[in-house]
């Protein structure tokens, strides 16, 4: 590690400077999740994260298409085992 950085970790002014330097420079917060207590519910908030693909990301922690092929294959699954029940109960 380069010496002015060890020297900028150990002193807690400097430090405390980072931080608030940090803090000044992040961005407003995002309409959407400034509505979360309004639209609460996933299936209200889905439709402005999809609009959205960045904001769907950092929500998600995965991109569209992705959550896409994910309930595609949980839809299948679910068909499957929805298709076997009945045909045990008929």
């Amino acid at each position: 590690m380069d010496g002015r950085k060890l020297m900028l970790l150990e002193n807690s002014y400097l430090k405390y400077e980072i931080l608030k330097k940090c803090i000044k420079q992040r961005s407003g917060t995002n309409t959407v999740y400034l509505e979360r207590h309004s639209h609460g519910e996933f299936h209200n908030l889905y439709q402005d994260l999809r609009t959205q693909p960045l904001l769907f990301k950092e929500y998600c922690r995965m991109l569209p298409t992705t959550f896409d092929y994910i309930v595609q294959a949980l839809n299948l699954f679910c068909n499957l085992l929805q298709q076997i029940f009945r045909n045990l109960f008929l």
